[in-house]
């Protein structure tokens, strides 16, 4: 079925596969074609395993197994490319005010930078709505250096990890933040402010009290 479509649908749907929600603005951004409305129509209309997401026919997916092929096809066809295709699903996400979805999308193109200042710009709204159970995993997948790059980030990160009851990963985390930036260095160039230093010690407050 896939291979009796045209050379320029077959593109749109590989590139779109990076998604797990599409919408035409979102697919026109990741694929720069500006042909996501007529494809999306055309592809709901060969029954190609597109499956409509709300009412009025805005946010779609495709079947999970059809889109496992088409990544699959993408990754064998176009090595690499599935990389740039998440950098521009993040940058348009950020631009509409989706965060979570912008940084899940940066590190899908391990931009870990990208994502660690996406999630550093974005901490405060997190932890102000109790939205705190994403921040561990993100930080996971974020190498020690970018992260401790970011202390805001790691003090922040530190707070999830101790209201989840990971003490002891929350104060060596809070230790090495601190170590980081106990001097200035190419690699941590400014010394903790007292505003960071006043958040550590509230998270060291919190966590003896858990």
């Amino acid at each position: 079925m896939f291979e009796r479509q045209s050379p320029a649908l077959q593109d749109f749907l590989l590139e779109t596969s990076i998604l797990d929600r599409i919408s035409a603005p979102l697919a026109d951004a990741v694929t720069g074609a500006g042909n996501a409305e007529r494809f999306l129509g055309e592809i709901e209309a060969a029954n190609l395993f597109l499956i409509p997401l709300d009412k009025e026919r805005v946010w779609f997916r495709y079947h999970h197994l059809f889109v496992d092929a088409l990544r699959n096809r993408l990754e064998r066809t176009r090595p690499g490319a599935a990389s740039s295709l998440h950098q521009r699903a993040s940058r348009w996400y950020e631009s509409n005010g989706r965060a979570e979805k912008a940084i899940e999308h940066a590190l899908a193109a391990q931009d870990e930078d990208r994502a660690a200042s996406l999630i550093e710009a974005n901490v405060y709204t997190f932890t102000r709505q109790g939205r705190y159970a994403a921040l561990p995993h993100w930080l996971e997948q974020i190498p020690a250096q970018v992260v401790l790059a970011h202390p805001r980030l790691g003090i922040y990160g530190s707070q999830a990890l101790a209201l989840s009851g990971k003490l002891s990963a929350a104060e060596q985390l809070l230790q090495a933040v601190e170590a980081a930036h106990a001097s200035a260095s190419a690699s941590a160039p400014v010394l903790l402010t007292p505003e960071l230093r006043g958040k550590i010690a509230a998270v060291r407050a919190t966590a003896a009290i858990l």
